[in-house]
């Protein structure tokens, strides 16, 4: 069984994977995956390098994620482009996990429908949270400003996007202990689903 969990940052995902993770699922951290493919020396770097110029390289070689987000914050067609050049290596690196893997696989995939990985999973799960809680989150986690949280938030799907897209959804609107316990029943079932097909 292939599992697609996505969910707007700050949302709770992170918890929610790690509960797959300890219930025999193999996690795929595809925002680790992005990370990796586009090491120093890499195919994808050189890609990047290629459209974005040397400005996004930092002294050491490796890639300026801080001030390429800068540059493709707020503008669509450079974030289209980046998201073009990464997203095969990264589809690349996810084909041969799934390969190689044997048993029940969890992808942790933000990005899940823009790069068409749910088009891999059997069932598809998101995390819902309220947005002033994944503001404060995303702020004390990353060391930003509120302002600068929630101007990324906007750039993101709303809770709505993934009632409507995803097979399943467990909503974080309560203690961490909860969200474990929705997680786990929320396990039982697919793997009751799983096994009735």
């Amino acid at each position: 069984m292939i599992v697609g969990l996505t969910g707007s940052s700050g949302s709770g995902k992170s918890t929610v994977s790690k509960v797959f993770g300890r219930n025999g699922f193999t996690v795929l951290d595809l925002d680790n995956v992005s990370r990796n493919v586009a090491s120093v020396g890499s195919s994808c770097l050189r890609e990047i390098t290629d459209f974005f110029g040397d400005a996004v390289i930092l002294p050491d070689g490796s890639l300026n994620r801080k001030g390429l987000g800068e540059i493709v914050f707020n503008d669509k067609e450079k974030l289209d482009a980046l998201t073009r050049i990464t997203h095969k290596y990264i589809l690349k690196e996810m084909e041969d996990f799934i390969s190689c893997t044997e048993g029940d696989i969890l992808l942790d995939a933000p990005l899940l429908f823009e790069a068409n990985v749910d088009k891999k999973c059997d069932f598809t799960v998101a995390v819902l949270c309220n947005r002033e809680t994944q503001i404060k989150r995303i702020a004390l986690r990353d060391g930003i400003t509120e302002e600068i949280a929630k101007a990324r938030l906007e750039k993101q799907h709303s809770n709505d996007f993934f009632i409507e897209n995803c097979d399943y959804c467990i909503d974080n609107f309560g203690d961490e202990s909860q969200l474990i316990s929705k997680a786990e029943e929320l396990i039982r079932t697919l793997k009751k689903e799983g096994a009735d097909d």
